[in-house]
């Protein structure tokens, strides 16, 4: 029961989602209407906005048109409404289920449309990797934590969002009320991250202290501009001193850059002024390193950062790139230095990357004959599902067995005359074979557009693979085949269909299938996208004549070249003409 001098309201909740029952009776029900409302209202991501924010600013994506066609106006003008409500609250991944996250289980089904159909704000991370994210509470409440998610890498935005779909950016417990109710605060993001992503964020106000069973959710879709701040990335073993060393011994060490067939990309020398144990001088010789600032750092990984400590007679080595290899070298001082005498240098070629085969096991080199100064060569796997062979010659061999996918790290040691060793890895990965289709799900009768076949592998000596299309009614009968990469759809009639693609190799037996659902509307149902054409400023409009080769002439806002003499019945851009006699090229700017 609400009470007010003026009025009352009763309200009665049912669990969502069923409605809720409100009864008014007052002069000023409008008024209260608008108290109960907002009290049911905490707050959404102001920046990036969330996607129904955008729409009430006046993005035209498919996604707020869908919200207007959808009658989910409401969306719109309280974004900070956007809940689930329930007993199983808190364990959200659950009650939340794939492609209803946006959304919050069916309260918004517009929501839930790919990110392929929302409008982006463009962000960029900073120097650190960082972007800040501002949270607006419109009535802030005991919190116990609120975790900021965000697409991986790789995800396809044409689905709706699933929870394998997104990683932890960062999770904040007991959030305060902030001033003006803006809580803003700074996150790294992953490494590597640019392009379209979505980022979510799931507040379940605490149970103990609140107890309205609410979860708020907001998802922004963005488009970070530039890459974020690289990580630091595990090099090798690391390094690691083994005895105490007298007064005249040296250390030196050395980073070698392979992808520059192994040249040296930082060096760094002592010689001891006194007996040093075995901790003191593997600091000091790291601690040299790091203050040159090379491309490698020597240490532990601590909050992103490579810290260097001392007493420890062990230290792993950090790049923020692939691709490097490192020497420690410790000569005693009663070692004689033979003249002339060079340190051996393991050199491997780059990560190795292919598609599992299906027919038999393939075998792919493991190259370390541009290594230097080796007398012996010994490969050795580390991890990982496939085999090796011919583990003692400088040029190995991966067998990734049929249907095989994963990844193997393999380590080659290289020794040099004297006997001393140098060490460098590279890994072999295989993923399984695979096939996407793009293009329009939905189009108009007539409409020229196509679908397009990707596949992750190609056929015999990188031609391309082998695609059969075919398309079928709800009846299953087959109403149209192809057997390009690119499928054209402008002949088919209203209705439903299915496309199935199956594209083949055999290179390796490689084989995938991959299905989409085709809806053709009768015309005037949805107009088709109308590309915006202007003319071409000076060329003359096509009228029906004869045209010698070489002419340039514009037709319905696209440029045309004859490429020969051409009669006046091939009319540029007609069924069965374009390409031929005329060359089309492109749209009037």
């Amino acid at each position: 029961m609400f009470s007010h001098p003026f009025f009352k309201v009763e309200i009665y909740v049912m669990k969502y989602p069923a409605k809720k029952r409100f009864n008014f009776s007052s002069l000023l029900a409008c008024s209260a209407l608008f108290v109960v409302q907002g009290a049911l209202a905490h707050g959404y991501i102001l920046d990036p906005p969330v996607r129904s924010k955008m729409c009430n600013t006046g993005s035209s994506s498919e996604g707020c048109n869908a919200i207007r066609s959808y009658g989910e106006n409401e969306a719109m003008y309280t974004p900070n409404g956007i809940l689930y409500m329930g007993e199983d609250y808190e364990d959200y991944k659950n009650s939340l289920p794939d492609g209803k996250i946006c959304g919050a289980n069916g309260q918004y089904n517009s929501l839930n449309l790919p990110a392929s159909k929302w409008a982006k704000t463009a962000i960029k991370p900073d120097s650190a990797g960082e972007i800040s994210l501002t949270y607006l509470f419109t009535a802030h409440h005991t919190t116990d934590f609120m975790t900021y998610y965000i697409t991986k890498n790789g995800t396809d935005l044409t689905k709706p969002l699933a929870w394998s779909d997104m990683e932890e950016i960062k999770t904040f417990t007991n959030v305060t009320n902030p001033p003006g109710g803006k809580w803003t605060e700074k996150v790294r993001l992953p490494s590597g991250q640019r392009g379209p992503h979505v980022i979510a964020l799931m507040w379940p106000v605490s149970k103990a202290r609140h107890g309205t069973n609410e979860n708020f959710i907001s998802c922004s879709d963005v488009d970070i501009q530039g890459e974020s701040v690289e990580s630091w990335n595990t090099v090798g073993t690391g390094i690691r001193a083994t005895e105490d060393l007298k007064k005249g011994a040296t250390v030196k060490f050395r980073l070698f850059d392979n992808a520059r067939a192994g040249t040296v990309a930082g060096e760094v020398s002592m010689s001891l002024s006194r007996d040093m144990s075995a901790a003191e001088w593997l600091y000091e010789i790291a601690a040299a390193f790091n203050a040159k600032n090379f491309a490698a750092q020597i240490g532990s990984l601590q909050g992103g950062n490579v810290t260097l400590s001392s007493g420890k007679t062990n230290y792993q080595v950090y790049a923020k790139k692939i691709g490097f290899s490192y020497a420690l070298d410790v000569k005693a001082n009663n070692v004689v230095e033979v003249p002339g005498e060079v340190p051996a240098q393991a050199v491997v070629g780059k990560d190795i990357f292919v598609v599992a085969t299906t027919s038999s096991g393939f075998a792919y080199k493991l190259d370390g004959s541009k290594s230097l100064h080796a007398a012996t060569y010994q490969w050795n796997k580390l991890s990982g599902p496939f085999s090796l062979r011919n583990a003692d010659n400088a040029v190995a061999e991966a067998v990734v067995g049929k249907n095989q996918t994963g990844v193997s790290t393999y380590e080659l040691t290289v020794t040099n005359k004297d006997g001393q060793q140098h060490r460098s890895t590279m890994k072999v990965t295989a993923t399984a074979v695979g096939v996407k289709i793009s293009g329009a799900a939905s189009i108009v009768e007539g409409q020229v557009s196509s679908l397009k076949a990707q596949a992750n592998f190609s056929g015999s000596g990188g031609s391309a693979p082998t695609y059969s299309w075919k398309v079928r009614n709800p009846n299953g009968a087959e109403i149209l085949q192809g057997s390009q990469q690119q499928l054209p759809l402008s002949t088919l009639m209203p209705g439903n269909y299915q496309a199935t693609v199956d594209v083949s190799s055999p290179h390796g037996g490689r084989s995938a299938t991959a299905q989409q659902n085709i809806v053709v509307e009768k015309k005037g149902v949805i107009q088709p996208p109308v590309e915006v054409v202007g003319a071409c400023a000076g060329v003359p409009e096509w009228t029906k004549k004869s045209y010698k080769g070489g002419t340039e002439v514009q037709k319905n806002g696209r440029s045309y070249t004859s490429k020969w003499f051409v009669e006046p019945h091939h009319v540029p851009g007609s069924a069965g003409w374009t390409g031929d006699p005329w060359k089309d090229n492109g749209a009037c700017k």
